[in-house]
């Protein structure tokens, strides 16, 4: 039954006082885009438990777009790296292409049939090693996708991988490395006491296991329990929306249309169709 916040081994205590460590190790000061984004009413509010879901995701896709300007400035101020054999800068389109890092170990290991692996300037039919590379990078890149290791729009994020140099590849791990580590230090000035336990909690589990516990596995945890009520929100709206008396008629069918157009779109995790009678009720009264 004994318990005490002073016993820093108490897991209630860890939870409760214990935070991500910053990408360097050490504590980070509120940035000053930060402060400046929590004075907007309208665009920041402390995610909580009643929080509609596709606004908490909306706020921490705008966290990330701060933690993103927040990693590119220190990482570009302690790591440098020299541009490809064609003076080609490929490292900031591969960070782009893949900030969260999902094809890293793909491209890694892509890189792993380096020119070198060759004895000599040619082989017997003669072709030249770096051509036998890219043929064998190709193949192994086939078998990848083939094997649902890599889907078919990650090829040419891959490909790019390939054409790194040593120093961009290692800048880029970089990036990846501390883009995850600051959205997840960003996140305590975004959630509130609760929703920081929660994310907490499941962060000490993974440490506890020996596991890394990434920005993506946080948001997931963050924005899962939450209820989306974005289709629900555009349907009453379809149901309770009157024409006003000096609208004109295309007008109100056109905006018909789109509500129509807004809950049945593919894109939406649950679609709502209605029957055709019934739309054609609501738009014409």
């Amino acid at each position: 039954m004994w318990d005490s916040n002073a016993d820093t081994s108490s897991t209630n205590h860890q939870r409760e006082t214990e935070w991500f460590t910053g990408a360097f190790n050490l504590p980070i000061a509120k940035p000053a885009s930060i402060l400046k984004w929590e004075t907007n009413v309208q665009c920041y509010e402390l995610i909580t438990k009643h929080f509609p879901k596709q606004r908490a995701i909306n706020q921490l896709d705008d966290l990330s777009v701060l933690a993103l300007a927040w990693t590119t400035k220190e990482v570009k101020s302690r790591l440098t790296f020299t541009p490809n054999a064609q003076g080609q800068s490929v490292a900031p389109t591969v960070f782009a292409l893949d900030p969260d890092g999902a094809c890293i170990q793909l491209g890694l290991r892509l890189r792993s049939i380096p020119p070198s692996i060759f004895s000599g300037d040619s082989t017997a039919d003669g072709a030249v090693p770096d051509k036998i590379s890219i043929v064998k990078q190709k193949a192994m890149l086939d078998e990848m996708v083939a094997d649902g290791a890599a889907a078919e729009t990650d090829r040419q994020t891959l490909l790019y991988y390939t054409e790194l140099t040593d120093a961009e590849f290692l800048y880029v791990r970089e990036l990846v490395r501390v883009y995850d580590s600051t959205r997840c230090y960003f996140l305590q000035w975004v959630v509130d006491k609760e929703i920081k336990a929660l994310v907490n909690g499941a962060r000490l589990a993974h440490v506890h296991n020996d596991m890394k516990y990434t920005w993506l596995q946080a948001k997931a945890d963050i924005t899962t329990p939450l209820v989306d009520i974005t289709a629900t929100a555009r349907l009453m709206a379809l149901l309770l929306e009157r024409r006003p008396n000096n609208m004109l008629a295309k007008l109100w069918i056109a905006g018909r249309a789109a509500h129509r157009a807004m809950l049945e779109a593919k894109t939406n995790p649950h679609p709502i169709t209605l029957p055709e009678t019934t739309y054609l009720t609501l738009t014409l009264g």
